[in-house]
């Protein structure tokens, strides 16, 4: 064999190792992309404290939806019950002077969902202060949701049975709009709701999300319908 055969194979040796090297950094990076770009913070540091890898997924998956992840700073999820508890100890200090309002919740199969007061209470229900606003504050309002004649707010709801414990839920400030004509609230309009599920874990009563090793049993993942605007429309059947 020639000097010139030899190099010859010796080349192609090399682009064979190259191009089986290149296929499988490509096979890696498609398994590294099926991993969501954006992720939860807290959430997702939460996720490990799960004892199973099929609960840790299930966090994982909490942790990624979008909506969750836009709702920032006003998320919070504890797999501990000591650690909820004193966080949540906190929060109603501080929203010691807030209201507690309804909001529609959706049927979870297997699980009892807390109904939510109109009064304050300790263990579950929205963290807000205002009510429906008045005529004057919409015009000196500097962001649209504040000059909206069907405006809505967004604030942070507590659930004991939820991962994540707390979220920033929005509900509308007023049952009817604010017409501009009278400048006062019209009861012949309605502010609907614009909702969208979320991925989120529910738990049965007496089962911490600590103790959750198997979905289906004491623990499940599930969809949650929650307001995130809302608009003026016409009463139903008019």
């Amino acid at each position: 064999m020639t000097f010139a055969s030899l190099w010859l194979v010796v080349i192609l040796l090399i682009n064979v190792i190259s191009v089986g090297a290149a296929q499988e950094k490509k096979g890696s990076t498609s398994k590294l992309r099926t991993i969501p770009k954006r992720m939860h913070f807290q959430v997702r540091s939460q996720c490990k404290l799960f004892k199973t890898w099929k609960m840790k997924q299930l966090c994982n998956q909490v942790a990624s939806d979008p909506n969750i992840v836009k709702m920032g700073r006003k998320v919070r999820a504890f797999v501990k019950n000591n650690d909820e508890k004193r966080f949540s100890k906190r929060m109603r200090k501080l929203s010691s002077n807030a209201r507690a309002l309804t909001i529609p919740t959706p049927p979870v199969d297997g699980f009892t969902m807390p109904s939510i007061s109109r009064t304050l209470s300790s263990n579950t229900g929205f963290q807000c202060t205002k009510s429906c606003p008045s005529y004057s504050s919409l015009l000196s309002g500097k962001t649209p949701i504040q000059r909206s004649f069907s405006p809505w707010e967004s604030c942070a709801h507590y659930d004991p049975l939820r991962f994540p414990q707390w979220l920033k839920l929005g509900f509308c400030s007023c049952k009817g709009c604010i017409n501009p004509e009278t400048k006062n609230e019209d009861m012949s309009f309605v502010s609907e709701p614009i909702t969208v599920n979320i991925t989120v874990l529910k738990r049965k009563p007496g089962v911490s999300f600590s103790e959750c090793k198997n979905p289906n049993v004491g623990c499940e993942k599930a969809l949650l319908e929650v307001t995130l605007g809302c608009t003026c429309v016409l009463p139903k059947g008019t």
